[in-house]
């Protein structure tokens, strides 16, 4: 259909015959999503050599445990008991008796008072003995079981 007259500027591509013109393509890409700490290289890593060494174990335990560890060990010898004993003693000390002797001075001359003597006797009571006597026994069991030979 033909138009008469000039073009439409705020339309330019308003023509039935044109292509359509979609500007600038909408939204984009969206923006990509943060690699998960499971899914880096250090992780990765990681979990490879924990997988290495519990299969490792594995294998370890079955093939003792089919072998049925046939080493020889010497049996431990038993310890025998052991007895402490410990005497305290104590020593005595002789009561002490301390005797003080106080005599006044005489007062002055003109007055004639009778002299004053005092005696201070002190007697300690003499320090108890005591004698204890420690005794332990210690006893040490040790348990060590053989498997047979097959």
């Amino acid at each position: 259909m033909a138009r008469y007259g000039p073009p439409d500027p705020n339309h330019p591509d308003n023509e039935p015959t044109a292509y359509i013109n979609y500007g600038d393509g909408g939204p984009g890409v969206p923006p990509e999503e943060p690699v998960p700490w499971y899914r880096k290289p250090a992780a990765l890593v990681a979990f490879g050599a924990i997988g290495a060494l519990l299969v490792a174990l594995i294998v370890w335990g079955l093939a003792s445990l089919i072998s049925g560890n046939d080493s020889t060990t010497e049996p431990t010898s038993l310890t025998p008991l052991t007895t402490t004993a410990r005497t305290t003693a104590t020593t005595t000390v002789s009561p002490q008796t301390v005797t003080e002797t106080i005599t006044a001075p005489p007062v002055a001359p003109t007055t004639t008072e009778p002299t004053t003597t005092t005696t201070t006797t002190t007697t300690t009571p003499p320090p108890t003995t005591s004698i204890s006597t420690e005794t332990s026994t210690e006893t040490v069991t040790e348990t060590v079981t053989a498997t047979p030979a097959p």
